[in-house]
């Protein structure tokens, strides 16, 4: 049997001689009858022996099939575990890779609102500068592109292992634009901000409002990250424990995970829409320049969900 479950050509040439053998030897034993050289007995027995054989020969090439079956698929199979084991191995690795660049790039984001407010109680305490701020804003574009562009060429690398969860990473894709965006939308409004008005209370509101927004997309990314990595551990290694991991279980109703979000015909259509606009030249409509909600991650004091997060499985 071939892999579509069609008969080989073997098979039926098996079949057509076994055919050929059974109406010789028929045509020959009744040629012997007629000449007299058998007896009408003798002749019944003969035919009786003869579809004897035929069954027993049908049915070893059925089990010589099925053998031959059975073992492709093993062979198969365990080829396909193989290559499914250094896809998750080579995915993983990227997406820890891309993790790390989100803890590095968000923390930032909490300090400093900090420091800004304990300049603006102390003068003995250094002043986040405008250039220290569109510098580092400039380079967490470029931590972020690197690690999105890895993790997006390892899953190209493996995409006929985890084509099953393609919606997954567009909605990724299209998150990270949207971190994109709002880091970019924090560098411009540093830029055409000055520097005293920044320190004013009203300066430092907004200021803290930036990096709440920029900080909440960022953990919202590594969130999805972390249940994208369950799902494909859960899919391609999961008939090899026999058991699969538990999903993450936000603190609140209203926080989501990724497969609760990412709903292919929603995805289909935010990224046809990403597309259209990337076609005509223009910026990608995203969300990035609201308030951003609270974090859909495990919790909001970790910048990062993982094994060590209250609220991650």
């Amino acid at each position: 049997m071939t892999r579509s479950g069609k008969r080989s050509a073997w098979d039926y040439a098996s079949y057509l001689i076994m055919l050929l053998l059974f109406l010789g030897y028929f045509f020959f034993v009744k040629y012997l009858l007629d000449t007299g050289a058998i007896q009408t007995k003798d002749y019944l027995t003969s035919l009786t022996v003869s579809f004897g054989w035929v069954i027993a020969f049908i049915t070893m090439l059925i089990h010589l099939g099925k053998t031959r079956e059975d073992t492709s698929k093993a062979k198969r199979d365990e080829i396909r575990k193989q290559l499914e084991i250094g896809a998750f191995k080579e995915i993983t690795a990227a997406i820890r890779n891309f993790s790390h660049s989100i803890t590095t790039v968000s923390t930032p984001y909490l300090l400093w609102p900090v420091e800004l407010e304990m300049y603006a109680k102390s003068s003995k305490v250094m002043r986040p500068s405008k250039a220290d701020l569109l510098n580092a804003s400039q380079q967490h574009k470029i931590t972020l592109s690197r690690g999105i562009t890895d993790w997006l060429l390892a899953i190209e690398a493996n995409e006929i292992a985890v084509v099953e969860y393609t919606h997954l990473r567009l909605f990724i894709q299209l998150e990270a634009k949207e971190v994109d965006d709002a880091i970019a939308f924090f560098s411009e409004k540093i830029s055409s901000t000055s520097s005293d008005k920044i320190i004013t209370e009203k300066g430092i509101k907004e200021f803290k409002s930036d990096c709440s927004t920029v900080w909440k997309k960022l953990h919202n990314l590594s969130s999805y990250l972390y249940d994208y990595r369950i799902e494909l551990m859960n899919q391609l290694l999961s008939g090899v424990f026999e058991t699969e991991v538990p999903h993450r279980k936000p603190s609140k109703p209203e926080y989501k995970t990724l497969p609760e979000l990412a709903v292919p015909d929603v995805v289909e259509k935010r990224w046809t829409a990403y597309e259209e606009e990337a076609a005509k030249g223009k910026a990608y409509q995203s969300n990035s320049r609201k308030e951003s909600p609270v974090p859909q991650g495990p919790g909001a004091g970790t910048p990062t969900p993982g094994p060590s997060s209250p609220e991650a499985p």
